[in-house]
């Protein structure tokens, strides 16, 4: 036994155990994985916030490429909520102060335990209500550019595009969740879990783009905010009924988002 800088003892190498995987830890190591570093890797949040009343959904117009699109973008240094991401990117996109939608979710996420109540309350985490003070609503930079994450990739071989995604074809479409293992899945609690993700590999950056879809709402009645100019000249902002929406979103993964946010709060009600 050896003594540690804090006066415990840790066992000699010798004393440790050996690794003898089981049969689950020999099948997760030879299933197709890959290692990515923190440049090789972007981390996206956006909603789909529906006006329950009027059946609606909001969209944004990207004007520079003609397309329909959710209001989403990337995660900011220091943003340790992804759901806080969400609601502040669709706000410097849309104006409009959206709030998380708590659904019926299926979700892989672990149900709150005994302790997690005392974690918490050591633990300072930031609010998911974007204030009007915040500094990149009012058009201030907070030191980091919305470019900085297109900074020059290292040599090392960009992801293939048929190592971003190896799960069964029929579970990315699944958006009721009844055609899968059961195992590890909770049902049936109202919760604001991401409700769908998306990644690909991005050519531009040479990084694997991960989006985060959650689940909002808002008055598609009320008055939005002004927008910031660079976003006002990028994007138009409009309330669109269900079915309208899905015909003129332009990416099909954002289809599938908005079907999921309905799917899940058919299941809600």
């Amino acid at each position: 036994m050896s003594q540690t800088n804090g006066g415990q003892l840790a066992p000699a190498r010798s004393a440790l155990p050996d690794n003898n995987p089981s049969p689950l830890a020999e099948r997760a190591l030879t299933s197709e994985s890959r290692f990515l570093p923190s440049h090789r890797f972007i981390i996206s949040c956006g909603t789909v916030t529906l006006d329950r009343k009027a059946g609606k959904v909001l969209l944004v117009y990207n004007k520079p490429n003609g397309i329909y699109q959710l209001p989403k973008g990337r995660k900011d240094i220091g943003e340790d909520r992804l759901p806080f991401t969400a609601i502040r990117e669709t706000l410097e996109e849309t104006g409009y102060d959206v709030q998380p939608l708590e659904l019926e979710v299926p979700t892989r996420s672990t149900p709150v335990h005994v302790a997690a109540p005392i974690i918490r309350a050591v633990i300072t985490t930031q609010d998911t209500t974007v204030d009007a003070s915040d500094n990149k609503i009012n058009g201030a930079t907070n030191g980091t550019s919305k470019t900085a994450a297109s900074a020059s990739a290292s040599a090392s071989t960009p992801p293939s595009a048929a190592a971003t995604s190896s799960a069964p074809k029929d579970e990315l479409v699944d958006v009721d969740g009844d055609q899968v293992p059961e195992k590890g899945l909770t049902r049936g609690i109202p919760n604001k879990e991401p409700i769908a993700c998306s990644h690909w590999y991005d050519a531009q950056t040479q990084a694997l783009k991960m989006i985060f879809y959650f689940a909002a709402e808002a008055d598609s009645t009320a008055q939005p905010r002004e927008q910031r100019p660079e976003d006002a000249a990028k994007h138009e902002v409009y309330w669109i009924e269900y079915e309208d929406a899905l015909e003129r979103l332009w990416y099909d993964e954002e289809r599938k988002a908005v079907e999921k946010a309905l799917c899940d709060l058919r299941r809600s009600e």
